[in-house]
């Protein structure tokens, strides 16, 4: 490894940011191994995620707590909660309680911090490139307040990382992070392929990528252990200035396996010395992407090779004749077609990588050969058509994003909600009922259910009037018809209002006159009168036992058929409200 370009060294202080679903104690736990390693370069600050979620219960979800079976909340023994930095909402892409993990994190800023660099494992690792970029420039993420003396971090390290997606978190990354990155990927990562952390990749002016043979973990094995120290070491000189001595620290696949390394550890990673072989640049090492977004201009500049500009014939050639560093002792190997410095082993777990690859660099060649014959800027079109796809991004975010009215209203029916069930448990509590004791018909599912209005003559109801046990008693008012089986004792044969069944009786209910006018005739009736009778439609409209079944075709009145008589008992009511 490369020394430090100043004698003087400091321990440096990780910030260290776990996985979704997983927390502080087990990320603690299972980075044990490394932590001794670099006891002497660096100090760990493992932190909880402010948020509180369910477990995963799907396969590959390593560094999830052990807690099937049971509930998980607030009471939940904290190394047993599954921890989240967000939730994030599928539907628009936006990273749900963001800004309740901003507060939390300026909470430990200033409890904990500053800090020297920070280092995150899947959700965490998105926070890692979200937090190197706002270190840079504080003013990108609305309230977030860094410690004082906190300035850029000196270096990140993303493990099985990733872009965030949140459309507010775009402004991040309208400008590459300067910040160096280590990329820590697994080719059989099935959480997070190669793909979807080349997207934190590309937003990364200064990247180095190693790649580790096993899937969505962090990689501990002796090589790996003894490269995290080396490459740690190259950011402890006091002051710190800044240099490309951690692009010169060696691969975990050139070191020597320990005796308690697995077969299938990191060994089988790209080395270090093949990607730098020639004094290639460390931009090659950015899965294929395009050197001249990421490289720096420094490292760029002292590049001797165009990985580009080789085709896969000349890179086998020159491989296969100046093979050196360890190509023997790990079997046979292929070519990355993104660095023709680069060697990969040519086995099974390898060839999606090696083929998207290669289709890569056939499609950066076919985009540089006709850029040549239009006499194009190659390297400007390639800028122009990158900043296409982030604005095409970034609208599509947009795009996605519910209205401030959706937003409003399911505000609104979110706290309806919650006024609903807060309702229900006190009902429940204080008084022993949810309902509170009412059992109207809003309670009744049959209120809720669509129905078939059906249509009666007055011959047809008529025949509802209780005295066939087969068939419901009804009555109209209004035209309307309803059914009040439910009040037999009252509707029924012998009952009191049994007259009011089978018809149309809507002129009784105002004037009390049973006898002569069981009739749906209102001619006559006062405003006030015809309000009575709406009042009373409204009480079987609104009852918990009777439920509306219909409406009855009623004859026309004409000026030929007489208005109903008055009986004694309504014209003595109406002389009363005259003198009154």
């Amino acid at each position: 490894m490369a020394s430090p370009t100043s004698a003087v060294t400091r321990k440096l202080k990780i910030l260290m940011a776990h996985g979704y679903t997983s927390n502080s104690f087990i990320f603690q736990k299972r980075s044990g191994a490394i932590r001794r390693a670099c006891k002497d370069v660096a100090d760990f600050t493992f932190v909880n995620g402010p948020h509180i979620v369910q477990p995963i219960t799907s396969a590959g979800d390593l560094d999830s707590p052990d807690t099937e079976g049971k509930p998980i909340d607030e009471n939940t023994p904290i190394e047993e909660q599954p921890r989240a930095w967000w939730k994030a909402n599928s539907f628009d892409a936006t990273y749900e309680l963001w800004p309740e993990t901003v507060q939390y994190l300026n909470k430990v800023f200033e409890k904990e911090g500053p800090f020297d660099a920070v280092w995150g494992f899947s959700q965490g690792a998105c926070l890692t490139g979200l937090l190197a970029s706002a270190f840079e420039k504080p003013e990108r993420v609305p309230g977030l307040k860094l410690p004082n003396g906190q300035g850029p971090l000196r270096f990140a390290i993303a493990v099985s990382g990733f872009r965030s997606r949140d459309p507010s978190h775009q402004t991040l990354f309208q400008e590459p992070i300067q910040t160096p990155v280590l990329h820590v990927l697994g080719r059989a990562d099935q959480i997070v392929d190669l793909d979807r952390s080349q997207t934190l990749i590309d937003v990364c002016a200064n990247s180095r990528v190693e790649l580790h043979d096993g899937g969505h973990s962090l990689p501990s094995q002796a090589a790996w252990r003894n490269f995290f120290r080396d490459f740690i070491a190259t950011f402890a000189s006091e002051p710190y200035v800044a240099n490309k001595d951690w692009l010169k620290v060696i691969g975990p696949s050139e070191r020597p396996k320990g005796e308690n390394t697995p077969s299938a550890s990191g060994a089988n990673t790209p080395t270090h010395a093949q990607t730098y072989a020639n004094g290639s640049s460390r931009d090659d090492t950015n899965l294929g992407g395009d050197p001249n977004e990421r490289a720096p201009a420094s490292v760029a500049a002292d590049a001797t090779t165009s990985p580009s500009s080789s085709s896969t014939t000349t890179t086998a050639q020159a491989v296969g004749g100046g093979g050196g560093g360890g190509g023997g002792e790990q079997g046979e190997q292929d070519i990355d077609p993104s660095n023709p410095n680069r060697r990969v082993p040519k086995k099974k777990a390898n060839a999606p990588f090696l083929v998207h690859q290669r289709w890569k660099e056939e499609q950066e060649a076919q985009r540089r050969a006709q850029a040549l014959a239009q006499g194009q800027d190659f390297e400007a079109e390639e800028e122009k058509r990158r900043e296409r796809k982030r604005e095409e991004e970034e609208r599509k975010g947009r795009e996605r994003k519910p209205s401030a009215f959706v937003k409003a209203a399911a505000g609104l029916f979110r706290y309806a909600i919650m006024g609903l069930a807060i309702a229900l448990l006190a009902g429940q509590f204080f008084a022993g009922d949810a309902l509170w004791g009412y059992r109207g018909k809003w309670t009744k599912l049959r209120t809720y259910m669509p129905y078939k209005e059906r249509i009666y003559s007055l011959p047809e109801l008529a025949l509802y009037n209780g005295r066939d046990p087969e068939k419901p008693i009804l009555l109209s008012i209004m035209g309307d018809v309803y059914d009040v089986t439910a009040g037999s004792r009252i509707y029924g044969p012998g009952g009191g209002y049994e007259f009011f069944s089978g018809r149309d009786a809507s002129r009784s209910y105002v004037t009390g006159c049973f006898e002569t006018h069981l009739t749906h005739d209102i001619r006559g009736l006062t405003a006030l009168e015809i309000s009575d009778i709406m009042n009373w439609k409204r009480f079987f409209d609104t009852h918990e036992k009777y439920f509306k079944v219909g409406r009855v075709v009623l004859p026309t009145l004409t000026e030929d058929d007489p208005i109903p008589e008055d009986c004694e008992q309504w014209a003595k009511q109406k002389l009363d409200r005259v003198e009154y």
